[in-house]
């Protein structure tokens, strides 16, 4: 079946071929190709590029909005990877015609196909590496053998702009060596053999990302609390304190801050619902308007530690969109990956994260470890304290990209 991973993140699509009809005059086998022979800077025309960035935005969050109506226990964490599931969707839509490709579109809210390749080739391209920041990205595009020749056209999109690998479906083993290794042996595996026996195409994003605090928290000062649930239940657990200056600012509903992370321009930012509010109510405002403003204040913040799984299928979510064309075998117009007369539809779309936050940094989508570097901060008795200690709404951006989105309910 189709497995979807973020943060690592895994996108699994499973399609199912249907008989349609496709005229490629270019294509490619698989098994005769090694891409780490390829120049992958042949089709980029840097002129094309177009800053997606507040498109994207938007998409994220509508993104997290309709997985978030369709979660039915909505006091359990929550963990996406918006980057990931658009990485899925951009292969997805490379490889769409007619109305397909046109409902792809519109959910992303873009006019180009290639000016959207070109937004994500920039972003990678963009990516720092440093012993305190490490953010990767890799794509997989896994087929069967009988169902070749892969699309020339296709297949020179997917290497130059997604960098992506390609392979023969041939058992589950050798795909989730493949995930141990592009998320440093944080996600283990992503399909099992029965899977596969039901799918003929597979697309595969992962993303993992490992960050350390700029400021951060010294363990020495740790202690357990309580952490208040929506349903009225408290919990202990763990919560670190940090007395220092963070971006922060408060409106009618929320306090609202960022820790920033070292070395590089990323955040996490926290919007902790006000007395008499709760998550979901803050969730319909979800945009980056939030975040304008924000001034440097001294806060002696007590954050608790975390970390967690999320697993979900995000096909009926996607069903209940402008996407659900892509999951009818009777509708859905995929004939851009082959050459021969196959048609596909999308059987199922999951959704895999991991993010672990502690005194040293952020592990997510298959492990972020940070390491957070405690700063010295003068004596100032002027500060503001806040208190995580009931659910919030956290994101992780990386410039102007929302990386993951979150809820945290209970901490674990």
């Amino acid at each position: 079946m189709n497995k979807l991973k973020l943060f690592n993140i895994y996108f699994l699509l499973f399609f199912t071929p249907i008989i349609g009809a496709c005229s490629v005059s270019k294509t490619i086998n698989v098994e005769t190709i090694n891409t780490n022979d390829l120049s992958i800077t042949s089709l980029i025309d840097t002129s094309l590029y177009v800053d997606l960035s507040k498109t994207y935005q938007n998409v994220s969050y509508k993104t997290f909005k309709l997985i978030y109506e369709n979660i039915s226990d909505k006091q359990e964490n929550i963990f996406i990877s918006p980057l990931s599931i658009e990485y899925i969707l951009g292969m997805l839509l490379n490889g769409a015609t007619n109305a397909t490709k046109d409902s792809i579109m519109n959910f992303l809210e873009i006019d180009s196909v290639i000016e959207f390749n070109s937004y994500l080739y920039n972003l990678y391209k963009s990516i720092p590496s440093s012993n305190d920041f490490s953010l990767k990205i890799a794509n997989s595009i896994w087929i069967r053998q009988e169902l070749e020749p892969i699309n020339k056209a296709f297949f020179d999109l997917m290497v130059n702009y997604y960098f992506a690998h390609f392979d023969i479906i041939t058992d589950a083993s050798t795909i989730n060596d493949w995930v141990r290794e592009e998320t440093e042996n944080k996600i283990d595996s992503i399909i099992t053999d029965n899977d596969l026996e039901s799918i003929d195409l597979l697309l595969i994003n992962a993303i993992y990302y490992k960050a350390n605090w700029n400021r951060p928290f010294d363990p020495n000062y740790t202690r357990k609390d309580y952490f208040f649930l929506e349903n009225g239940d408290t919990l202990r657990c763990y919560f670190m304190n940090n007395k220092n200056n963070f971006l922060y600012k408060e409106n009618n509903f929320s306090y609202i801050m960022a820790l920033k992370y070292k070395g590089v321009d990323a955040y996490m930012y926290v919007i902790l619902p006000k007395e008499n509010y709760k998550v979901g109510d803050i969730i319909p405002y979800l945009s980056d308007t939030l975040f304008y403003d924000l001034k440097s204040t001294y806060i002696n913040l007590y954050f608790p530690k975390f970390s967690f799984y999320f697993d979900k299928d995000l096909s009926e979510d996607f069903k209940n969109s402008i996407l659900n064309i892509v999951f009818d075998k009777n509708k859905a117009s995929f004939g851009n990956f082959t050459e021969s007369d196959y048609n596909f539809y999308v059987n199922k779309i999951k959704h895999k994260s991991y993010i672990k936050v502690g005194e040293e940094g952020t592990e997510a989508a298959a492990v972020t470890s940070a390491e957070l570097i405690l700063t010295s901060t003068p004596i100032n008795e002027d500060y503001i304290t806040l208190k995580l200690n009931k659910p919030f709404i956290f994101i992780i951006k990386y410039k102007k990209t929302n990386l993951f989105i979150g809820i945290l309910n209970k901490p674990k």
